[in-house]
């Protein structure tokens, strides 16, 4: 009997039901593969101070990371320093804006409560207008794609590019691999969120040097009151913090499971001295072995959060990526332990700049299972609750002080590029 061709494909597939590429041309029936921000010209501004547009994919209160906050917190403090600031989405933007208004103030230390920030959106009936003499700043690898269209408008010729990871990275090798690393090769001024990124990236991408004399580098911070060691010692049951994030596979959710599996199995976090807490994204209950479950935490707001982590003795933080990430530096300036792993030039020796309490090794799961094992021996032994030397972290105590050499570096530009 002979069977047709496609049912055979099929079968050597392992397939019994039609294959769906639907979804798989989405992309190609978009008007461009990148979705923009449409812009139109404007007539210049010169009795007010330059102008700063901020390009993020939303701009959203609903759980703010690390990534945007980021960016708001640059934004909030450009506009403390006398240039005019407009947050720009390429797709969601909050109806109601009052909380995001008071985040952006909150993290930059803006008295004024951020008034004077413009958060906006456009489409192709109502394009965004550019100012000649405005400068962009790109805040992920898509947003560039605006800021590189937005410089036909302006007098600058580069703009800026807040880099806070290797975004090539976050797809397989794909034409969106090939659109990350092409913005890399854009005329920009980076601003690397880690020294040890940019090292990274233009290892990686060589035709970026090319910027390099016209780059910055910073050391992230925490906030020092929220992050604060906790007021009581921490005790039975201790809390291990998972940062579970499956939906983000940088963070690389089955191998930190699994790790957690195999330490528990060796008789490690053991039930009920230990509870095991995930966060980052809905999920089920997970068994772990030998009575332990992994119970999920619900996201409420970053204040809950910080004091989810203030009350943890150790959190699990996975990162396949040269940058560090921000649940290890914010379990580590309460005092508490990190396990997470290293990736190339991410070596323990500077994941231990962060904190002398760091755990880390590569991403495998006998050797993060044995970090898991090693930090649960320390907290027990009470170590946790044993304050730090004053200059046992690198980690800068403030944005402020974090900020202290980007901020006028990025002023300087902006008003370079309105004399232009």
């Amino acid at each position: 009997m002979r069977l047709p061709l496609k049912r055979i494909i099929r079968r050597l597939l392992g397939r019994t039901a039609p294959i769906d590429l639907t979804n798989k041309f989405a992309a190609v029936n978009r008007p461009s593969l990148v979705p923009t921000i449409p812009l139109a010209p404007t007539a210049a501004q010169p009795h007010l101070p330059p102008r700063i547009t901020i390009v993020l994919p939303n701009l959203t209160f609903t759980r703010p990371t690390g990534g945007p906050n980021t960016a708001y917190s640059i934004g909030g403090r450009l506009h403390v320093a006398g240039l005019r600031v407009r947050f720009a989405a390429v797709d969601k933007i909050d109806v109601d804006l009052t909380s995001l208004r008071a985040h952006v103030a909150q993290l930059s230390g803006d008295a004024a409560g951020a008034q004077g920030i413009e958060f906006v959106t456009a489409s192709a009936s109502t394009p965004m207008l550019v100012e000649p003499d405005e400068s962009f700043l790109a805040t992920a690898w898509e947003t560039a794609y605006t800021a590189q269209s937005a410089l036909q408008y302006t007098s600058a010729k580069e703009f800026f590019y807040l880099i806070q990871d290797y975004e090539p990275a976050f797809s397989p090798w794909s034409s969106n691999f090939a659109l990350a690393a092409a913005t890399y090769t854009m005329p920009h001024r980076p601003i690397f969120n880690d020294p040890i990124l940019a090292d990274y990236l233009y290892g990686q991408s060589p035709e970026s040097r090319r910027v390099a004399g016209k780059s910055i580098s910073f050391f992230p911070a925490v906030d020092p009151l929220l992050f604060a060691p906790p007021t009581a010692p921490r005790q039975h049951p201790y809390t291990l913090l998972f940062y579970a994030r499956p939906h983000a596979p940088r963070n690389a959710f089955e191998l930190g499971l699994h790790a957690l599996r195999a330490a528990v199995a060796r008789g490690a976090l053991s039930a009920p001295a230990w509870e095991i807490r995930s966060i980052g994204a809905t999920l089920p209950p997970f068994d772990l072995g030998r009575g332990q479950t992994l119970i999920n935490d619900p996201w409420n707001d970053f204040t809950e959060y910080a004091a989810l982590m203030r009350r943890s003795s150790v959190v699990l933080a996975l990162h396949i990526s040269p940058v560090t990430g921000y649940p290890v530096r914010e379990i580590a300036s309460t005092g508490g332990f990190a396990v997470t792993n290293t990736f190339a030039n991410k070596d323990l020796a500077s994941l231990r700049t962060i904190s002398p309490r760091v755990f880390a090794a590569p991403a495998t799961v006998d050797e993060i299972a044995a970090e898991h094992i090693r930090a649960a021996t320390a907290t027990e032994a009470g170590e946790a609750n044993t304050p730090l030397p004053a200059n046992a972290s690198q980690m800068p105590p403030t944005w402020a002080a974090a900020l202290g050499e980007a901020i006028p570096w990025i002023v300087a530009g902006v008003r370079e590029s309105r004399h232009a």
